[in-house]
């Protein structure tokens, strides 16, 4: 009931839902041409339209069949039970627009880089608690277009656009950074405080030390990739990264083909390189597209793959499983709270979807 590429609900006055039968319109999907003059010639989409009105006329409230929480199934967060049990959070409303990243706080908060509607979005159970974004005062701050987020454990929020921005929890901004970074993406917290920034279009890791009082306080690169994305880090202070993606589509054969492959690495505290993950992980499995990783209690990687539409679980001790397979329709971030929910934020959906997840020992957030 939405339009897959601007995100927006179907309607039927504005947004009212057109079919390509003439030509002049190219479809985003398979790319077909039809001609046209004017876009008042669309015909109707008279099978949405019909649903349209059937919805209108609904009147009891959608239910998650297994816990009957109601609520709007495609807004906020919402209950989907995943497998091991049931998920505890209800069906929170929130108003997701284009959510790009998740993190959630030490005591259990869960907070969405919403970049449709350039703010942040802080969730518990209870429901929608209250937002970060630009103060109209604040003319000598950029707006704010999160594209990845995390919280440090002294609680400071980092967040990257076309910069790195530091947040304390009510919404204060404390440091606005651009020195030296082209277009900085992923961004994690390490267990000290400090803030590890990628460049993907710089190819470069780079650590931030942030004082609330005083803004950054150290600056320096950690290594080089070919072209880093997405970051997490451990308890311990290793830190996860994405580097390199090429998927090439455009050869004679139609065929898959990959131009530098897509893995991800590991740097410790000592900086030297540890654990690899190559794009083919094992023999009859491999990364589609990868858009979040975090590292839960237990010290396994968990990674959001979107191409596949699965969550995958990359124990310690090696090896993999999959955590998630079904009911995902385009995964771009992945969070476990401290009493063992996993999170999972589902773009296309507009949700944080909720699942069980047990855990050994306890939690640190980075």
């Amino acid at each position: 009931m939405e339009c897959p590429i601007c995100l927006e609900n179907y309607n039927q006055e504005q947004l009212r839902p057109n079919l390509l039968t003439i030509n002049g319109v190219r479809c985003p999907f398979c790319s077909r041409v039809s001609r046209m003059s004017s876009f008042s010639q669309l015909a109707d989409n008279l099978t949405v339209l019909k649903i349209l009105d059937w919805i209108s006329s609904c009147t009891t409230a959608l239910m998650c069949k297994s816990c009957r929480n109601p609520g709007a199934p495609a807004a906020g967060l919402r209950c989907l039970h995943g497998q091991g049990g049931k998920a505890e959070w209800g069906n929170l409303p929130g108003m997701f627009n284009l959510p790009f990243s998740i993190c959630v706080t030490p005591q259990g908060e869960v907070l969405v880089a919403d970049r449709g509607n350039y703010r942040i979005q802080i969730f518990n159970r209870k429901g929608f608690q209250r937002e970060i974004h630009r103060n109209p005062s604040s003319i000598d701050l950029p707006n704010l277009i999160p594209l990845s987020i995390t919280i440090t454990p002294q609680g400071l929020i980092g967040v990257t656009d076309n910069s790195v921005k530091v947040y304390t929890i009510d919404g204060h901004c404390v440091a606005c950074h651009k020195n030296q970074l082209i277009k900085p993406w992923g961004i994690a917290a390490m267990p000290k405080g400090q803030f590890v920034v990628l460049d993907v279009e710089g190819g470069k890791l780079r650590c931030l030390a942030v004082d609330r009082k005083v803004g950054v306080v150290n600056y320096n690169r950690l290594c080089s990739a070919v072209r880093p994305k997405f970051v997490t880090c451990d308890a311990s202070g290793t830190i996860y990264f994405t580097q390199g993606l090429g998927l090439n589509i455009e050869n004679r054969h139609n065929e898959h083909h990959l131009e530098g492959g897509f893995s991800i690495c590991s740097v410790g505290t000592d900086d030297q390189l540890g654990k690899h993950l190559s794009h083919f992980f094992s023999e009859t499995e491999d990364f589609r597209c990868i858009t979040g990783m975090c590292v839960d209690a237990n010290g396994d990687l968990l990674v959001t793959d979107n191409g596949r539409k699965k969550i995958l679980q990359f124990p310690k001790e090696g090896g993999f499983n999959v955590l998630i397979q079904e009911g995902l329709a385009c995964p771009v971030g992945v969070a476990v709270t401290e009493k063992g929910q996993l999170m999972v934020l589902d773009c296309w959906d507009h949700c944080v979807k909720v699942y069980s997840y047990p855990q050994r020992r306890c939690f640190s957030t980075c």
